[in-house]
């Protein structure tokens, strides 16, 4: 259920490293590469300075970006938590035959 792009973002600018975000997630470093230029393409503008190979930071835009894809974390968070104590929920019903 996770978005690829946004985990990916949100390591790429936990670690200002795209080498190191694909470590975190086991995958290619042109995976995250990949990611990042998708979700650039769809949001219409860079969120990630690359200009200086050595010192990728995030661009004024991305930074607020970053705000947003933690909040969207969260929020898939809380509604997993919520599932699965719906899902606990029924289950325990079930047992005790109600």
């Amino acid at each position: 259920m996770i978005n690829k792009r946004l985990q990916a973002f949100r390591l790429v600018a936990k670690y200002l490293s795209f080498t190191r975000a694909a470590d975190e997630l086991n995958v290619s470093q042109p995976n995250i590469t990949h990611h990042i230029r998708s979700l650039e393409k769809e949001l219409g503008f860079k969120v990630v300075d690359t200009s200086d190979c050595r010192d990728i930071k995030l661009t004024k835009e991305g930074e607020k970006i970053l705000i947003y894809a933690n909040c969207i974390d969260q929020e898939e968070r809380n509604m997993l938590s919520y599932a699965e104590g719906v899902v606990w929920n029924i289950c325990y019903t079930q047992a005790r035959g109600e």
